[in-house]
């Protein structure tokens, strides 16, 4: 079973992701490939970050005019983007602190761990959003574990899913997207274990083992603080 891990990025995160590749450096790439991918506006500033260290550089389409959209759908496209067998979310403002090897996310018997929590336990808003998206209902928000990491084939499952709700395709839907009422990674949690929950290791993070958290996850639009900075290049030195 082999793994990837996508990152995908735009000119504004370009410092973010220069940290954030430093630590799969560090951490992390001797396991799998590492791919950056960003919009055409953003590859004069991305493409030579990749190229430094050393990961592929994808340049993909912009389906929805605001970004924070636009990257969710290129992230449900990932399976086009990637041949592995596991896909694994990284963002530029995720960055490592200890050795990680993906496998961990994958149980002993093949499946792919996904992290979950009952909303009822949680304030989000992603719940009404996902269960109209995804047109049954949800008990639990899936966006648990980070790094995240999916197989290959839920992602066309997935869109298949969601364009016979909609009646659209998935570009449509992406398209269409208002107030930003999208969560890819619970769309992906939702569907994975209402149909597909005998391939998947679903595991309720407030009971389950779950694997170690080994990397930080940063707010890029609070931007890169004295602080920050100083913690980062501890967990980098």
């Amino acid at each position: 079973m082999n793994h990837e891990i996508i990152i995908r990025t735009y000119y504004k995160d370009s410092e973010w992701l220069e940290f954030c590749l430093r630590s799969l450096e560090k951490y992390c790439c001797k396991y799998c490939l590492v791919t950056v991918a960003c919009p055409s506006d953003s590859a004069e500033s991305i493409k030579p970050i990749a190229k430094k260290y050393k990961a592929d550089f994808f340049e993909c389409e912009k389906i929805n005019e605001d970004d924070y959209i636009g990257q969710m759908a290129t992230k449900m496209f990932y399976d086009e983007i990637s041949g592995a067998d596991v896909i694994h979310h990284v963002d530029s403002d995720m960055v490592f602190s200890r050795h990680w090897n993906p496998q961990l996310m994958v149980n002993m018997d093949g499946n792919v761990i996904i992290g979950k929590q009952e909303y009822d336990q949680l304030q989000s808003p992603w719940r009404p959003i996902v269960e109209k998206l995804v047109g049954f209902e949800v008990k639990w928000e899936y966006n648990r574990i980070f790094p995240s990491a999916y197989p290959r084939w839920l992602y066309v499952e997935t869109r298949n899913h969601l364009e016979k709700v909609a009646g659209k395709t998935m570009k449509q839907i992406l398209k269409e997207v208002t107030n930003r009422e999208f969560s890819e990674c619970n769309v992906l949690g939702a569907v994975g274990e209402k149909l597909f929950a005998d391939k998947l290791d679903f595991r309720d993070i407030t009971r389950d083992e779950i694997p170690e958290r080994v990397c930080a996850c940063y707010w890029s639009w609070g931007g890169i603080t004295p602080e920050v900075r100083i913690r980062i290049e501890r967990a980098l030195a």
